[in-house]
């Protein structure tokens, strides 16, 4: 009889676990100091809109007490938004009044025809 070969290499196994292992540590350490990071990061932008949004209110203030009694001026988006609405409107008036021309053309044919 022959003896059964044993099986080598058994403790593979237990070598690719360990190192699957320190992988999986080393994944979540760089994750960690990612997520530092980005909290760094958003401190600091943070701190930069603060700061703008101070610099801004104190130059709208300064605007304020220099137009005085003038208030604010209109945006050259706003003038648009009133022109088109303007536009709109008279449109609107036309279609209206042309209608109305239609109808009243169409009534005098009416009584022509009759």
């Amino acid at each position: 009889m022959m003896k059964k070969e044993k099986q080598k290499g058994g403790n593979k196994r237990k070598g690719e676990a360990k190192r699957k292992n320190e992988k999986k540590e080393m994944r979540e350490k760089r994750k960690g100091k990612r997520k530092q990071k980005k909290k760094m990061r958003n401190k600091k932008k943070d701190k930069r809109k603060e700061k703008r949004n101070k610099s801004n209110e104190k130059k709208s203030k300064k605007q304020r007490e220099r137009r005085g009694e003038k208030g604010r001026k209109e945006k050259g988006s706003e003038k648009r938004k009133k022109r088109k609405k303007k536009k709109k409107r008279v449109k609107k008036r036309n279609r209206k009044s042309e209608n109305k021309k239609r109808k009243e053309d169409g009534k005098q044919r009416k009584k022509k025809e009759k």
